[in-house]
């Protein structure tokens, strides 16, 4: 069975102690009556580690959880990653370049909210997100299609707005409507 040792209050398991699991994870940190509550360090079977604050047994508030292809450094609620964090996703292969590295506000494990994101791609967006994508007011500098500077509203992670400005590296510049990415619509363009 599971394994705790570690200091007790009037029978009860409070103060400082481990907790080694049946299934190969391990708590060290404070408890009180028997959860997980304050700081503490869990080592979970498969690899992942959370190291930060507990309440009644999930993690909330200020923690860090390190995973394979994501590391999160930031705030919890209810065993949710919410708040403000710094999120981190590793490339899936070492030649893949769609890793990325987000400080700002998370809502479920999801950029939500404000926040800036940078893409191992060199593509950088600063703005509104909405359930991870960009949704809303933002700014997009990105080295792809010649490299550009997008300032104007998205929509499920899309370029999209009636009265959007986009500044090409080459010195052009594009003030007019957007849909789905491209330059759709009324505008105008100055090269």
């Amino acid at each position: 069975g599971n394994i705790y040792e570690g200091d007790f209050v009037e029978g009860s398991m409070s103060g400082v102690g481990s907790f080694r699991f049946i299934n190969g994870d391990v708590y060290e940190g404070e408890v009180v009556d028997g959860q997980l509550h304050g700081k503490g360090r869990f080592v979970y079977n498969y690899g992942d580690v959370y190291e930060g604050c507990w309440a009644h047994g999930k993690k909330h508030g200020q923690g860090a959880l390190k995973q394979k292809l994501r590391h999160y450094d930031g705030e919890w609620r209810g065993d949710q990653m919410c708040g403000h964090g710094t999120l981190r996703i590793f490339p899936k292969t070492s030649t893949s370049r769609d890793g990325y590295v987000y400080k700002g506000q998370v809502f479920e494990g999801c950029r939500h909210g404000k926040g800036t994101c940078r893409y191992d791609n060199g593509d950088v967006y600063e703005g509104q997100w909405y359930q991870d994508q960009p949704q809303g007011q933002g700014v997009l500098q990105s080295k792809s299609e010649g490299g550009f500077r997008y300032i104007g509203t998205f929509r499920k992670g899309m370029r999209h707005d009636e009265v959007a400005v986009c500044v090409f590296t080459c010195g052009d510049r594009y003030e007019g409507a957007f849909h789905e990415n491209a330059m759709t619509g009324a505008g105008r363009m100055v090269y």
